[in-house]
């Protein structure tokens, strides 16, 4: 699997945006097709924004007076957009998972077929063997991850988000037990059906579940295949209540690169 051409896991098409469009019709579009990006361009150009970037700009503009105005103001072409690697449908999923970590994004567009598509970590998750993947999962694992406690606002874990490029974190009480994790996609979401000011909510009420725990002494390829199953972004690797580190996608990759991606962080 993981000497297999790109072209046969590049799954996702790739979704425009008109550069003149708001950044609340951006995370409206994107809540509404379930996608984590999409191209703001003109013909034969290859430029994207992302739900990482968006967080990163909400959490800018909460240090403003900001109302949903000011998201309806904001052209999504005059922010802060991702040019991704372009590679050839040559590429195998071990060649795209090191360009991947190299660029620090999470996607490159594939061309070479009848039509160009993204590869995303997702749909290298999705493609590989598990047991391809058999060294200790916590080889590769944070123990830094990003936590916020029960008590504090939305706004306080888009900040977070943004200071630590992550799209999950971990949500916890006074004794550090995990309550469970807040997504950017969540965010998204919530600022879609809700608008901005929902920022300000106690996000208590917003915890999911964590879906992915693990063995520490699991393989990464089992790791990575509880993550597909799950639809989780990250997995806890614990003992009991006692959290020995978290993996996310970007461990995944560094697995299959063989690339060490120690202090990077996701675009």
């Amino acid at each position: 699997m993981l000497e297999d051409p790109a072209s046969i896991h590049a799954k996702s098409p790739i979704l425009s945006i008109s550069p003149d469009s708001s950044l609340l019709d951006a995370i409206n579009l994107m809540v509404a097709r379930g996608v984590r990006r999409l191209r703001v361009a003109r013909a034969g150009e290859y430029t994207f924004t992302t739900v990482d970037s968006i967080i990163r700009i909400l959490s800018e503009m909460s240090k403003l007076f900001t109302d949903d105005r000011s998201l309806r103001q904001v052209r999504i072409g005059s922010t802060n957009l991702v040019e991704p690697p372009v590679v050839g449908g040559d590429y195998t999923i071990r060649d795209i998972a090191g360009v991947m970590l190299k660029s620090n994004v999470d996607f490159v567009v594939v061309t070479g077929r009848e039509y160009d598509a993204i590869m995303t970590v997702v749909d290298i998750i999705d493609a590989i063997d598990e047991k391809e993947l058999d060294e200790p999962a916590l080889n590769y694992a944070s123990r830094r991850y990003p936590m916020v406690k029960a008590g504090l606002k939305l706004i306080d874990a888009v900040k977070m988000m943004s200071s630590f490029r992550v799209r999950s974190v971990l949500v916890v009480d006074d004794e550090g037990n995990v309550l469970g994790a807040i997504s950017s996609k969540q965010i998204l979401k919530m600022v879609s059906n809700y608008g901005f000011n929902i920022l300000g909510d106690d996000l208590e009420s917003s915890v999911k579940p964590v879906r992915a725990f693990a063995d520490p002494g699991s393989t990464l390829g089992t790791v990575a295949k509880l993550m597909r199953q799950t639809g989780s972004e990250i997995a806890v690797l614990n003992v009991g209540k006692h959290v020995l580190g978290i993996i996310n996608e970007f461990g995944v990759l560094t697995g299959i690169s063989g690339i060490d991606r120690q202090g990077m962080s996701m675009a």
